[in-house]
């Protein structure tokens, strides 16, 4: 159907009825499509869709050092607080607009990362744009509790864009240790866990090399980490990365098959001295693969050692028990 043609039936059509059709059709376009032809920028702002329309030209056309040049100012200027407290630098009417700003960089930057020339620049100031939203839920940037949720991207998505670009370009082993940095030093929203990334970092390791290398990486880093603080058992935030990168070799291990090993290396290097509160994140970390077998095992081999797990743990070993009995 032409346009001269949609217009012409849709004329004949009454408020009520546009209001039913719209929105199915709106339904009908995908995801992909909304993003790349800013629909709902459309939607929201008819009067203005020629500027809307020349705005996502400029997005393609755009060079990569002018972008670097626009967000490493936005970054320095967040990081001064200029987007959240008065200053000179950002008028107190557009210090409110941080989040489109974001989601135009963001935009910007995955349309110019197509081309591989483009690739190590775009993956840098994206880095360091995702190290800022990371840093402003802790710390008071912009005026939101939460900036991921106020771009509209998950954290664990934007990560996955983060880490997608360094997998296009960077030699393996960098990119692995860079990954994981990611999310050991990074902050979290209030709707992420640390587990989140790390399943969304270990997607990209599609070949037994790449998991060995990323165990081989992980140990090195946990190393360094504790040669560098003495007190790392005293340290709360340096230990939690300790049993972060302790959690992604379990997992890694396990996505190898090698059961024994997983555990063996979860039982030396995570830190936790409480040992009902070891097994309940052991068994919940055994969950996540589904290995109910391993599950029984090391469950009754904690009560053999005298740990008393908690209820629901109890529950959760009954109900396998009874599945793998009926099995049988």
């Amino acid at each position: 159907m032409k346009i001269n043609e949609l217009k012409g039936i849709i004329e004949e059509y009454s408020k009520e009825e546009l209001l039913k059709i719209i929105p199915e059709l709106y339904k009908s376009i995908s995801k992909s499509v909304k993003d790349s032809k800013n629909i709902d920028e459309i939607i929201k702002n008819i009067s203005d869709i020629k500027n809307i329309r020349k705005n996502k030209k400029e997005i393609v056309s755009r060079d990569i050092f002018d972008l670097k040049e626009d967000v490493e100012q936005f970054i320095e200027y967040a990081y001064n607080q200029y987007y959240y407290a008065p200053n000179r630098y950002v008028p107190k009417k557009k210090r409110s607009q941080w989040r489109f700003l974001v989601k135009r960089f963001y935009k910007e930057i995955t349309a110019l990362s197509s081309d591989k020339e483009n690739l190590s620049e775009a993956s840098d100031i994206l880095t360091k744009l995702y190290e800022l939203l990371c840093y402003s839920c802790d710390y008071y940037t912009f005026n939101t509790y939460d900036t991921f949720e106020a771009i509209g991207i998950e954290q664990p998505s934007f990560y996955h864009k983060v880490i997608l670009l360094k997998y296009g370009f960077e030699e393996k082993r960098q990119f692995i240790r860079n990954s994981i940095e990611l999310i050991i030093n990074g902050s979290l929203n209030r709707y992420t866990l640390d587990e989140d990334l790390v399943f969304t970092f270990l997607d990209f390791l599609k070949t037994p090399d790449l998991k060995e290398l990323t165990i081989d990486v992980c140990t090195k880093l946990t190393a360094e980490i504790k040669q560098k603080n003495s007190d790392y058992l005293k340290n709360y935030k340096i230990k939690d990365k300790l049993n972060i990168l302790a959690q992604t070799i379990f997992y890694v291990y396990v996505q190898l098959y090698e059961y024994d090993n997983a555990i063996n290396y979860f039982e030396l290097n995570y830190l936790e001295r409480r040992k009902e509160i070891k097994l309940y994140i052991k068994l919940k970390l055994i969950s996540n693969f589904s290995l109910n077998d391993l599950y029984i095992q090391q469950y009754e081999s904690a009560i053999k050692y005298g740990i008393k797990p908690r209820e629901e743990l109890r529950k959760n070993y009954d109900t396998l028990k009874k599945a793998l009995e009926l099995d049988k």
